[in-house]
């Protein structure tokens, strides 16, 4: 997702963007509430997503963390369908399901490089539910604490080429720490701040 400057974007046309994503959380959530805990992540995000200047630093990924039910991963949908519409989406992936299927293929280019993939490039992408994964995957004896090692990989395609990564995550700091630092370093954690803006969603659970 290339992010450009406000001053590319008309009031008209940014008119029209924000109808389109008011279209797109009334069909994915019919019954979608605004409150306080939301309303001004939704609109430092829109104006993260369409490259405007906002709350959020546009050259930075995202890392939404929050307790269960607050709405990060319905936030992370929503705005991968927004740029979808407009041709300039980014996929979704369970950090579960990533951490599995290396322990299948052994395979994780796809997150990371995507020599493989449609693009052969690296590409932005979201990974939901960071923390839930199994640590470590084992693939035959192999065994990867397999986010780590994306992340390791996607801090550095950032600095090198600005590849932006999304997440979302129950965790808070010292989890984080404790599942994706090593013994005598805080690789992960301590790059967050650089590499992320941090987003807290407050708040009670809006699951039913």
């Amino acid at each position: 997702m290339v992010k450009v400057s406000d001053k590319t974007l008309s009031p008209e046309y940014t008119s029209q963007l924000r109808l389109l994503l008011s279209r797109i959380i009334k069909e994915q959530i019919p019954d979608f509430i605004y409150d306080q805990q939301n309303t001004e992540v939704i609109k430092n995000l829109f104006l993260y997503y369409t490259g405007q200047v906002g709350g959020y630093d546009l050259k930075k990924g995202i890392w939404l963390m929050g307790g269960n039910g607050t709405g990060k991963t319905t936030l992370l949908q929503i705005f991968s369908e927004f740029g979808k519409k407009r041709y300039d989406g980014f996929r979704i992936y369970d950090c579960a399901k990533v951490a599995n299927d290396y322990a299948m293929n052994g395979e994780l280019d796809v997150y990371t490089y995507n020599q493989t993939g449609y693009s052969r490039k690296p590409v932005n992408m979201a990974f939901d539910e960071l923390g839930r994964e199994t640590i470590p995957s084992n693939h035959f004896g192999q065994k990867l604490n397999v986010m780590q090692h994306i992340l390791h990989i996607r801090y550095n395609l950032w600095r090198t080429e600005g590849i932006q990564t999304y997440i979302t995550t129950n965790c808070d700091a010292d989890e984080t720490h404790r599942l994706y630092d090593n013994v005598n370093d805080r690789f992960i954690s301590d790059r967050i701040k650089e590499m992320y803006n941090r987003i807290v969603l407050d708040g009670e659970s809006r699951r039913k």
